[in-house]
């Protein structure tokens, strides 16, 4: 004779309701973290970025008798392979930017560069200095850079 009583085999709904519950947290948990590495990997870009053209801007003044570039001229894409050698098209891209025109002030998503005095174009007025703005995801001091004349 068998007895009633004889063991289950398996999990019942609560147990296994349970281990999806904590599949899910952890999943959950897993997201926020990566989604956290990613935002801190594109701040160190701009960061890159920012000191990237600022070298390269410095090296072209030094060239230029301290004449620096216009929006207009960083925007030109003849420009920038003529006179900002060896700085790619993409370090004038924002991690998050469609493309690489840079914005005459601080923009969410879009590197600035703001030349002065205020509408200089080096034809009728010259650029005496420039301010680069990157401004980083999830608040935070902007990353600037400016003219060291």
């Amino acid at each position: 004779m068998t007895s009633q009583n004889s063991k289950r085999k398996g999990f019942t709904i609560i147990e296994l309701l349970i281990v999806i519950i904590i599949i899910g947290i952890l999943a959950l948990i897993g997201v926020v973290a990566y989604g956290n590495v990613q935002q801190s990997a594109r701040n160190s870009k701009r960061q890159s970025d920012v000191s990237s053209l600022h070298t390269a801007i410095e090296a072209y003044a030094v060239q230029n008798n301290n004449q620096y570039p216009s929006l207009t001229q960083i925007n030109d894409s003849t420009f920038r392979t003529a006179s900002l050698k060896g700085v790619p098209d993409e370090t004038f891209k924002d991690p998050k930017a469609a493309n690489s025109t840079m914005a005459g002030a601080r923009t969410v998503n879009v590197y600035a560069y703001a030349a002065t005095p205020a509408n200089c174009d080096n034809t009728t007025t010259t650029c005496t200095g420039y301010t680069l703005i990157a401004v980083p995801e999830g608040g935070g001091t902007d990353i600037t850079k400016g003219s060291i004349n």
